[in-house]
């Protein structure tokens, strides 16, 4: 009996390997994954002038336009096409491109918008990812990664009786939070329409900001002396705010 179950197990595997018995006379694929890993093109690249390539590896496509969201649009101003190379590649060189924070993606043969597959840079959003990148200025950003303490990124979860659902909410906390007992002031930040809860921290790296704007910020010390000269560095600290224990940013 034994032998009898383990030869029709085995019938039964090769014909669904085969695509016989699928539902509808359906036919699994030769290959059920491909990843051509040799036709993975650089994209976007951005080169030494600000200029930047867009490539994408689709062999029978027929149109690819480069999108935005608005993102690239607010310098190319309407979608562009990009052209074909005999390997298969499409290929657009645009720009210089000024500084700064920008969003793409590809729209092939007509269709949606879709992300660049070969960019693993992502923006979330509630109607489908958009592909992002930076052209970087001659001085540091504030959202450039440096060298000074980190805060830390809580993400938690809360029952929303309004909307009668769980929700997510993304807490940052800075250095040595965890290991103080002073309460501190709180600041929620709510994400644009079509974003969600974790755009403020993936896409615009509000962890990274506070903490580069923490590590710099400048001790004010005023002279008690009324009469005292204002000098150059005194008016400059004057115009910072005191500086006070930094708050809890709650992100949603």
């Amino acid at each position: 009996m034994r032998d009898l179950f383990t030869i029709a197990l085995l019938a039964v595997s090769a014909g669904l390997v085969a695509g016989q018995g699928l539902p509808g006379g359906m036919r699994l694929p030769a290959a059920a994954f491909y990843e051509d890993t040799k036709n993975i093109p650089v994209s976007p690249e951005v080169h030494g002038d600000r200029k930047v390539t867009f490539r994408l590896f689709a062999p029978k496509a027929s149109e690819v336009l480069l999108m935005g969201s608005p993102g690239i649009l607010e310098f190319i101003k309407k979608p562009l096409p990009l052209a074909k190379g005999d390997n298969g590649v499409w290929s657009l060189t645009v720009g210089p491109l000024p500084p700064g924070f920008y969003t793409y993606g590809y729209a092939i043969d007509g269709g949606l918008r879709m992300p660049d597959p070969t960019n693993p840079n992502l923006e979330l959003r509630r109607w489908g990812a958009t592909s992002l990148f930076v052209i970087p200025g001659l001085e540091a950003a504030p959202i450039d990664d440096r060298k000074v303490p980190h805060g830390t990124i809580h993400v938690n979860f809360y029952d929303s009786p309004n909307l009668n659902q769980q929700r997510m909410v993304y807490v940052y906390t800075p250095p040595g939070y965890e290991t103080g007992k002073q309460k501190l002031p709180v600041l929620y930040l709510l994400h644009g329409n079509g974003q969600i809860e974790a755009s403020w921290t993936w896409t615009g790296r509000t962890n990274v900001i506070l903490d580069n704007l923490l590590a710099v910020a400048i001790p004010t010390k005023p002279n008690s002396n009324p009469k005292a000269r204002r000098t150059g560095f005194r008016r400059e600290a004057e115009q910072q705010s005191e500086r006070s224990d930094a708050g809890v940013l709650i992100v949603g």
